[in-house]
């Protein structure tokens, strides 16, 4: 690591908790930075400790899982500006939380997550079933596959808010938000960015390896189809997980 690298790397880290800190002081009331420190027991606690730290934490653990959801996508797919929603699994886990509202499922932390993961796994499913051939698996058609099926799941949701008569709160729907945020989202999103860190770890070579073109990788005892189908599995992991607990607010407010 550069020393250059490391100065960008201690910017980004200081402009991190620059944020954090304005985003715990942010709100209808102003607090100051000092008050973080020795906040007044009752309402100032209350709203710093129950309100706005759970929305501070749960907007950079979502910030860090989508992060290393694309770097995932960019290693599998060799694509620099790759993203989980050319996978189509946040298209596939919205659907299936707008699909959900629409039937009435009552929205636990669990069911929205369930509800999320089936969504994003069933996109996943499609996009795979795409990108296989008898070489295995081609990151060209991977991308190819998930930008159009992503498209058709747009629309799909779309039709939905339209025959429902729900046009707008599909809008709302795309936006999210992380307003009424609860602990409880805060320990999921935590429980699948160890899980995600786990695994890349143990896959580190393998992952490595993925860089290189498939021939060399293959000659070098990679297995690239094994890989590729763990990586995006996680990719779904954290994308479902993501738009589970950033809508989860936006459904509450639809159904009050």
């Amino acid at each position: 690591m550069t020393r250059r690298t490391r100065r960008i790397y201690l910017v980004l880290i200081l402009l991190l908790v620059a944020g954090f800190v304005v985003d715990l002081c942010s709100g209808p009331t102003w607090f100051s930075p000092l008050t973080l420190i020795h906040p007044q027991p009752g309402l100032q606690a209350q709203t710093i400790l129950s309100v706005r730290l759970p929305r501070a934490l749960t907007s950079v653990l979502v910030g860090a899982e989508l992060a290393v959801a694309g770097q995932l996508l960019q290693t599998i797919s060799r694509n620099p500006i790759a993203d989980p929603a050319i996978l189509g699994v946040n298209s596939g886990a919205n659907l299936a939380l707008i699909v959900g509202t629409v039937l009435g499922i009552p929205f636990t932390i669990g069911a929205r997550f369930g509800l999320a993961l089936i969504g994003a796994l069933v996109a996943f499913g499609v996009v795979l079933g795409l990108s296989l051939t008898r070489n295995g698996m081609q990151p060209l058609r991977l991308i190819l596959g998930g930008s159009i099926f992503s498209g058709f799941l747009v629309s799909v949701a779309y039709a939905v808010s339209l025959l429902t008569q729900t046009t707008a709160q599909y809008r709302t729907l795309l936006v999210g938000g992380f307003s009424g945020i609860t602990y409880s989202s805060v320990w999921l999103l935590t429980a699948i960015l160890v899980i995600l860190l786990i695994v890349i770890f143990c896959l580190r070579d393998s992952l490595t390896l993925l860089t290189l073109n498939d021939q060399l990788a293959q000659s070098l005892g990679s297995k690239r189809t094994g890989t590729r189908i763990l990586a995006a599995l996680l990719i779904v992991l954290a994308a479902g997980g993501c738009v589970a607990v950033s809508l989860w607010p936006v459904i509450l407010l639809l159904l009050a």
